[in-house]
């Protein structure tokens, strides 16, 4: 409660390995502003997606760290799509740039396999959007 009255965000991590309910419960008692990952709500849990697009929780996904972390085995398997789909608000990180070789541009140029421009350019948007909550 004191970090949210200095007017800070909340940037919780969960659902990339771990089970879907994590992210559940991490919406209803902690509620963060953005969700690190949360991929695993995919495709069982689009319940979840609902919960968090109604409370304006983002998704923070990172592509590269998915595929290299081996939570996605490949990238055309990868759960954004079906997220985008959900209309859940997306924004896009590197998680570990420097462990991972990554950064923003390659990020986008991965999810520009997977996804529509006007996604994509919500995905922008909603980036810098949820930058200013955190």
């Amino acid at each position: 409660r004191y970090w949210r009255m200095c007017g800070k965000g909340l940037l919780i991590h969960v659902a990339e390995s771990q089970d879907a309910i994590n992210a559940k419960y991490a919406i209803q008692y902690l509620k963060p502003n953005r969700i690190a990952h949360g991929i695993k709500t995919i495709p069982h849990h689009i319940d979840i997606i609902k919960m968090a697009t109604d409370s304006n929780i983002a998704f923070d996904i990172a592509l590269s760290s998915n595929l290299m972390t081996g939570i996605v085995d490949k990238l055309c398997n990868h759960p954004v799509r079906i997220m985008a789909d959900n209309n859940a608000i997306i924004t896009i990180g590197t998680d570990d740039p420097i462990t991972f070789g990554t950064t923003l541009q390659k990020e986008y140029s991965l999810l520009s396999e997977l996804l529509s421009e006007t996604h994509i350019q919500q995905i922008k948007i909603n980036s810098q959007m949820y930058a200013l909550n955190y």
